[in-house]
């Protein structure tokens, strides 16, 4: 493991974020459980910008996959009470990267 590979496993570990590199540089992040979209926005555009800092090559972040696991609440009409569950999203990381740079 290189220095930046350890910067970048630092952030991961600070922000419960783990990732995985696939042979093909297929870049895969796991967000785990968060509250809220914008926690996903604040936390791929803070990795990304790490990411960039380390002058690492940008397209591979952008090209990169993610998932989180976000709770849904719904209304049962059997029980008439509302549930809570967490739901699994995944995306691609330059979507939401180019979402938050639009004016």
């Amino acid at each position: 493991m290189d220095e930046t590979d350890s910067v970048f496993r630092a952030w991961c570990d600070t922000h419960n974020v783990t990732y995985e590199s696939t042979d093909d540089d297929q870049l895969r992040l796991d967000l785990g459980k968060v509250d809220s979209y914008s926690e996903v926005h604040r936390l791929l555009r803070e990795g990304y910008q790490v990411w960039c800092e380390l002058n690492r090559e940008e397209s591979v972040f952008r090209t990169a996959k993610y998932r989180f696991d976000k709770r849904s609440s719904q209304i049962s009409t059997v029980h008439s009470h509302s549930e809570s569950q967490w739901v699994t999203q995944v995306g691609a990381v330059w979507h939401v990267i180019d979402s938050c740079l639009q004016p």
